[in-house]
């Protein structure tokens, strides 16, 4: 028969990384008033949820010597393989939160179309009409104001890619010259 603690122990750290994936969700979803308008995190943070109940379920049941040995029926090393490698990609998945924060702010990994909106209007608004000015003056043969023009583009640019990564210490390193390379053409 199948030891009864590997598979409690696989369940328990599964519900604990998907019962905090799913109070980090609905409380990115609560504090930006989301609830209407952003339904797929709504339904992620539920399903989440829903998943964290069922292998808090498995626990419970598989602790309770009165119903370990029927829980015991329906395990086999497979199962607690699945859960094991569902625990460590839990797990793996709460850690990697920390290197994409532009992604994992609030709800933002099902970021709305307002938020985007106004994040591409920003961009807009004081990087691209900086190049227009700066294209214009150059042309123009005002040298001085197309270059003031293009220093506050890239100033703009450069704060809005540190906003949009996060980290400022991880920004001020791949904001260097060739920082943002991209490995393919």
């Amino acid at each position: 028969m199948i030891d009864w603690f590997p598979a409690a122990f696989a369940n328990g750290i599964v519900t604990v990384a998907y019962l905090s994936i799913s109070i980090h969700i609905l409380r990115g979803v609560h504090a930006g008033r989301s609830w209407r308008t952003n339904p797929l995190a709504v339904a992620t943070g539920l399903i989440f949820l829903s998943c964290a109940a069922g292998h808090a379920g498995h626990v419970g049941h598989l602790l309770d010597p009165g119903t370990r040995a029927a829980s015991l029926q329906v395990y086999d090393l497979h199962l607690i393989v699945i859960d094991g490698v569902t625990a460590v990609i839990a797990v793996r998945y709460w850690l990697l939160r920390s290197r994409f924060p532009a992604l994992v702010r609030g709800a933002a990994v099902f970021e709305d179309l307002t938020t985007r909106r106004r994040e591409a209007l920003d961009l807009h608004d004081q990087v691209v009409q900086q190049l227009a000015t700066a294209k214009l003056a150059l042309e123009l043969g005002e040298h001085d104001r197309g270059m003031a023009a293009l220093d506050a583009s890239l100033t703009a640019s450069r704060r809005i890619v540190s906003d949009l990564v996060g980290d400022e210490q991880a920004s001020e390193a791949t904001l260097r010259p060739g920082g943002l390379r991209r490995t393919l053409p």
